[in-house]
């Protein structure tokens, strides 16, 4: 199969603005609140040369319940006609996928205690939407099929798939985000620190592989949404406690690192494959708590 090139081909285009303000309420006491407005365009596709959006005929409907006490789905699956794809010379074109951007709005706030009377801390807290923008009811393969990276769905969440490291099935896309963290210095040259981390749960869309016909076999999108179903929310604790030793010629640190000291086993990838005998298995967890001892030597 060739590829032709669009000589019109261009980069993706992505505006930001980013407005904010920040105040000291008092002496190492600060607040800071940061609007921010992201558009992203001019996205690559991929779809067959010559072939039009009438070009595509409904080739099945899949129907059924989503497992797990989810809903019924009718989802329509469309193929592209061969007898049109194979007079254009069965061949794709690298092009700009018109008719599609993502569009984000994020509003983060912070309150930060710098260090000070043996103290320091800093909370922050986020709210984002990134969403999808279609015009043309198309994936990136130009095939009107709703898919469970391309949903086609104008104003649903945008949230692409992680790849690699063996974490490869996770969609990035949380609404909120929270952390606080902070610093006591205790005698004998000694500190105590810890950091709470929690975030909305990561969506879980539903799919079923389907032959697309010549756009070959693709994960079909039967959620009704890209984040219908979510897993539950994240929340994370760290504690460190650090301690100075000197001696004439070496500098010393000896630290105790506890992750996850509540032991939290939160959800984080599961099967979603309805048709699979494994729907719904789970594959990855949290980390379990750990506990780390280290040390840094400093000689003079």
């Amino acid at each position: 199969m060739d590829l032709h090139g669009d000589p019109d081909f261009e980069a993706p285009i992505t505006t930001s603005v980013i407005a904010g303000v920040d105040r000291e309420l008092r002496p190492n006491l600060a607040v800071s609140l940061n609007y921010t407005y992201g558009s992203t365009s001019n996205w690559r596709a991929t779809p067959w040369f010559g072939v039009t959006r009438d070009d595509y005929v409904l080739a099945s409907t899949l129907t059924g319940t989503i497992p797990n006490g989810g809903p019924t789905y009718s989802v329509p699956v469309y193929s592209p006609v061969a007898a049109v794809v194979a007079a254009n010379g069965n061949s794709r074109i690298q092009t700009n996928f018109d008719g599609y951007a993502t569009r984000y709005n994020g509003l983060e706030g912070q309150l930060i205690k710098r260090m000070s009377n043996k103290w320091m801390a800093r909370v922050s807290a986020s709210w984002n939407n990134a969403t999808d923008r279609y015009e043309n009811d198309v994936n990136s393969l130009g095939n009107p099929t709703s898919l469970d990276t391309d949903p086609i769905i104008t104003g649903g969440q945008y949230a692409p798939r992680s790849a690699g490291s063996g974490q490869g099935d996770i969609y990035v896309n949380a609404k909120w985000q929270l952390n606080v963290n902070g610093v006591y210095e205790l005698p004998w040259d000694s500190e105590v620190a810890g950091n709470l981390f929690g975030r909305q749960g990561n969506p879980f869309p539903v799919f079923r592989q389907a032959s697309l016909g010549l756009d070959g076999a693709q994960r079909v999108l039967i959620s009704p949404a890209l984040d219908e179903f979510r897993f539950n929310d994240t929340w994370n604790f760290d504690l460190r406690f650090a301690k100075r030793l000197v001696t004439d010629h070496v500098n010393a640190r000896v630290e105790f690192d506890l992750f996850n000291v509540f032991n939290g086993n939160v959800d984080l990838q599961r099967e979603r494959n309805a048709a699979s005998p494994n729907d719904y298995r789970l594959n990855q967890i949290l980390s379990p708590r750990i506990l780390r001892i280290g040390m840094r030597l400093t000689f003079r």
